[in-house]
């Protein structure tokens, strides 16, 4: 005698779906975790490349300093700057005008000297940092305009945007006293009336507010030393 085989309750089909969607439930927020910290680590590790980058586009640049005396044109200054803007907010937040922010958004502009790529003559160009703003006012990233006068013969070079995800910038002008090393905000400096260009630039970059870390910017610092300060 053939035994027939005996099927599922309702009782028991029920307990197993219910525990198929508990572990569906732990595997999606696993999935979703292990997504969040990808993306995190990606972005920031992205965010940090742009960020040396734009650090070392600069200090490159602060090495070819010149100081020349006898020309109009020769500069060193930096303005102390900060850009206030509004975030925007999604629609349905009751703050329409956004969150209010600050950023470093300081200007550089010095003078370099060098010879030509194409002339082998000498050449004096103006390099500018600042910190670009949209039709927003809100800061874009990071730009760079050059001026390059050979003879007679001028040309401008930008502005261009370096970098969009870097949207901070802030410069401190360094000298040498008797008790240690002394920073500015601002160049030239009426502290320092003999001094033309200061022997120590402090430049800071960053990302404002980034996703994975909004309770404060990610920045690098460097310090570099000028060797026609004077």
């Amino acid at each position: 005698m053939v035994k027939k085989a005996r099927g599922f309750t309702l009782l028991e089909l029920l307990v197993v779906i219910a525990l198929l969607g508990v572990l569906s439930g732990l595997a999606f927020d696993i999935i979703k975790s292990t997504r969040f910290l990808w993306l995190k680590e990606t972005s920031k590790a992205q965010d940090l490349a742009q960020t040396r980058r734009v650090l070392d586009a600069i200090a490159r640049s602060l090495a070819g300093v010149a100081v020349l005396p006898t020309d109009e044109r020769s500069v060193f200054e930096g303005n102390d700057a900060i850009i206030p803007f509004r975030e925007e907010v999604p629609s349905d937040v009751e703050q329409p005008e956004g969150r209010k922010l600050q950023v470093d958004g300081d200007v550089l502009r010095f003078t370099t000297a060098g010879a030509s790529l194409e002339t082998n003559k000498p050449n004096i160009g103006i390099v500018e940092f600042s910190v670009a703003t949209d039709v927003n006012d809100r800061p874009a990233g990071i730009s760079q305009t050059s001026e390059i006068f050979s003879g007679s013969d001028h040309r401008t070079y930008g502005p261009r945007i370096i970098s969009k995800r870097v949207r901070q910038l802030d410069f401190q002008y360094g000298i040498f006293t008797k008790d240690g090393i002394r920073w500015f905000k601002q160049w030239p400096s009426k502290d320092a009336p003999d001094v033309k260009i200061p022997p120590l630039v402090r430049i800071t970059v960053g990302v404002p507010f980034p996703r994975y870390r909004e309770d404060r910017p990610l920045e690098l610092t460097t310090v570099v030393r000028l060797a026609t300060a004077g």
